[in-house]
């Protein structure tokens, strides 16, 4: 069990570093050569697009990765197929069908979210990353995880090597993310093709849409919260304040990548275990990843607060360091996200998956009246606020009732010694460096016996997958 969640994390967090370090690049290349206004433009354009690949995606992928994996388990190959033949066909008739309405509704559009710029050139990123969520869930799923790798990689070069083209002409701004998931699509599908066929008619196709149309409430409350954090106060501010938000932002894509990785490795392998009705795999599961990410999340939330100024000033320059409190709120809304993250999880592949479903909508809803009553007021900090609120509902709930259902260990112990150590730490937080190491040093030596536990893990299993 141990072997599986670790091997599949390695694997998945190299590959995921490249994925979270591409916005990150991005913005920072932007911010560097271009100007805050220009910036916001373009992720408002990019937050706008990926928003309705998340309407068409939010109910298939979840599904599509819980069957996969949980027939995999029962070794239906056929089902397997139908399954993500389903998903596959549907993804693609749906997404085009929206960019055909968002091409006739383009005025409504950009009236309504505020979008000036690069409206239409960002329309073909609804079906290609619709396409790249599903393909890559469907890796994890099938546990095809090299291959993802290899793909992701690729792609992630191709990216660079694109967004040095923007760089020189000035222009194309969305180019790289366009090249990215085209590039992605083209290279998976031919080692996916074994699991297409045009003949799904199967009564799992029924279950399949049961489970999407539940599991699309929650996801896409979790997913489109993101991506509205921008689009809403564009409503209300100006260009080159949505690009100071969006550098803080992708600051921020260190824990999600944290995120993202620990999703796509336990999602499928809990499945597979509840395929199995192995409940005492599920929850050896979620203690793992509880330890492990809460150790790791804490060290890299509370670094990120005390160095926020100094990491805003070398990245980005000195006009940016304006949104260093919203990177700090934002850091704290990561920590109770990511920390929540094998709860939410855990609920989510199992018959419970309707409890982070509620809790996703009251966190999107919550956030949303929160940005239009405080972004006019207070700009970036507002945004954040609103952003830390949501966060805060959609973590407590989950760990609650997974606590209630699967009874996994406490991981109070080690959010104790990581708050103890922040306090000790910002006694010197006018000098950040040294802030920084004199929290890093205490957390360490209150969590020497779990840290040296993780390492040796991680290097005693060199061998994982789902046998």
């Amino acid at each position: 069990m141990h072997k599986q969640l670790i091997k599949n994390s390695k694997i998945t967090l190299i590959a995921l570093f490249f994925v979270g370090i591409t916005q990150l690049i991005f913005n920072v290349a932007i911010a560097r050569f271009f100007n805050p206004t220009i910036l916001g433009e373009v992720n408002l354009a990019l937050s706008t697009a990926i928003l309705f690949s998340v309407i068409v995606s939010s109910g298939l992928n979840p599904a599509n990765n819980k069957f996969v994996a949980e027939y995999l388990g029962r070794k239906k190959q056929e089902k397997i197929k139908h399954i993500f033949s389903f998903s596959l066909f549907t993804t693609i008739i749906f997404s085009i069908l929206i960019t055909i309405i968002l091409i006739l509704l383009k005025e409504n559009i950009m009236n309504l979210f505020n979008i000036t710029s690069y409206y239409l050139i960002s329309l073909p990123i609804i079906l290609l990353y619709s396409l790249y969520l599903l393909l890559k869930g469907m890796f994890y799923g099938t546990n095809q995880i090299k291959d993802y790798f290899k793909i992701e990689i690729i792609s992630r070069i191709i990216f660079f090597i694109s967004l040095m083209f923007v760089i020189i002409t000035k222009s194309y701004f969305l180019l790289p993310f366009i090249v990215i998931y085209l590039l992605f699509v083209m290279l998976s599908l031919p080692k996916l093709k074994e699991y297409i066929t045009f003949n799904f008619k199967d009564k799992i196709i029924k279950k399949v849409i049961k489970y999407a149309v539940i599991a699309f409430v929650g996801t896409f409350s979790s997913l489109a919260r993101t991506r509205l954090s921008i689009i809403i106060p564009a409503i209300f501010l100006a260009k080159s304040e949505i690009g100071l938000f969006s550098v803080a932002f992708s600051l921020l894509t260190l824990f999600y990548f944290l995120l993202r990785a620990i999703t796509l490795v336990m999602t499928p392998l809990i499945s597979f275990k509840y395929g199995e009705d192995n409940k005492k795999d599920i929850l050896n599961v979620l203690n793992l990843s509880n330890k492990y990410l809460t150790l790791c999340t804490i060290l890299f939330s509370a670094l990120t607060i005390i160095l926020s100024k100094f990491i805003l000033g070398l990245l980005f320059g000195q006009e940016y360091l304006v949104a260093t409190t919203t990177l700090q709120i934002l850091s704290l809304s990561a920590l109770f996200t990511v920390i929540a993250t094998p709860s939410v999880n855990t609920l989510s592949a199992t018959k419970y998956v309707h409890i982070p479903s509620i809790t996703g909508v009251l966190g999107l809803v919550l956030s949303i009246l929160s940005w239009i009553l405080l972004v006019p007021r207070y700009h970036l900090v507002g945004i954040a606020i609103g952003f830390l609120i949501g966060s805060v509902v959609n973590a407590l709930i989950p760990i609650y009732y997974a606590k209630k259902h699967f009874k996994p260990r406490s991981t109070l112990n080690l959010i104790i010694k990581g708050v103890l150590s922040f306090l000790v730490a910002i006694i010197f937080i006018n000098i950040p460096l040294f802030s920084a190491s004199i929290f890093t040093l205490i957390y360490i030596i209150l969590n020497k016996r779990d840290i040296t536990t993780f390492i040796l893990k991680i290097k005693e299993y060199n061998v994982g997958g789902i046998n």
